[in-house]
């Protein structure tokens, strides 16, 4: 009875959830609001000193009112990062760029935004889920198999793992 209710969760139950999570996931890995914005990102690491300024550009006009700023953070080896983000319609992502300037750079940085490729990041994200449910499947089928497996002539259990037998100690006496 309880390999068949393994049997149904991991046929019925499992996949059913899998993909509600993973329509959940596919969402927020989009970055796409609900009413069709996407979020663009810069991220800007390692830099130091802590003095840095970094904006949205659309086309050559500065975006700094409709842009939400991350503050300027420390990392462990004492650099700092910070990010700055923008929502923009998708018919207009390429016109949007990020402007980096820092005492460390001889001129501002700016730096077009690459949008990543959702397909390439769903397809690994199914031939994982998929390869976790089969790896799973397997172990799940190979442990009830050993455990429904037949009982032998002496009372003990056919295939099991551990077999414990009572210590005789003999003395021999000469």
């Amino acid at each position: 009875i309880e390999a068949e209710a393994w049997t149904n969760y991991l046929k019925h139950v499992c996949p059913e959830w899998l993909q509600k999570y993973f329509g959940y996931g596919q969402k927020e890995l989009e970055g796409k609001e609900e009413y069709g914005m996407l979020i663009l990102f810069c991220h800007v690491y390692g830099f130091y000193p802590n003095t840095i300024a970094v904006n949205w550009l659309k086309g050559d006009e500065m975006w700094d009112q409709k842009m939400e700023w991350g503050g300027i953070v420390p990392n462990s080896d004492g650099t700092f990062h910070t990010w700055a983000r923008i929502e923009a319609l998708p018919e207009e992502r390429e016109q949007y760029r990020c402007r980096v300037e820092h005492p460390g750079m001889l001129e501002p940085g700016i730096f077009a935004w690459e949008p990543t490729s959702g397909r390439n990041l769903t397809m690994v994200v199914a031939v994982s889920l998929i390869a976790a449910i089969l790896i799973l499947t397997v172990l799940i089928g190979f442990i009830v198999w050993k455990l429904q497996s037949g009982n032998t002539q002496d009372g003990g259990r056919e295939g099991a793992w551990i077999h414990l037998a009572p210590f005789q100690e003999s003395c021999a006496t000469e």
